[in-house]
């Protein structure tokens, strides 16, 4: 299946897009990806106090 998945590479050459990932003109005009990513990070840097504590806790007793 991977080899499958990695056969055909994309060359500069092809105008096909298949994904946004290969669309490099793609533009975030919305906002929405940005808000989104800052959330993430808002959430995940929240957490990390209380992810370290539970370490703790698990692997010092």
């Amino acid at each position: 299946m991977a080899a499958a998945t990695f056969a055909r590479m994309v060359t500069p050459d092809d105008n096909e897009v298949t994904d946004m990932a290969h669309d490099h003109d793609f533009k975030d005009d919305s906002g929405l990806l940005s808000v989104v990513l800052g959330l993430v990070v808002l959430v995940s840097m929240a957490a990390l106090p209380a992810t370290i504590g539970w370490v703790q806790v698990f692997t010092s007793g």
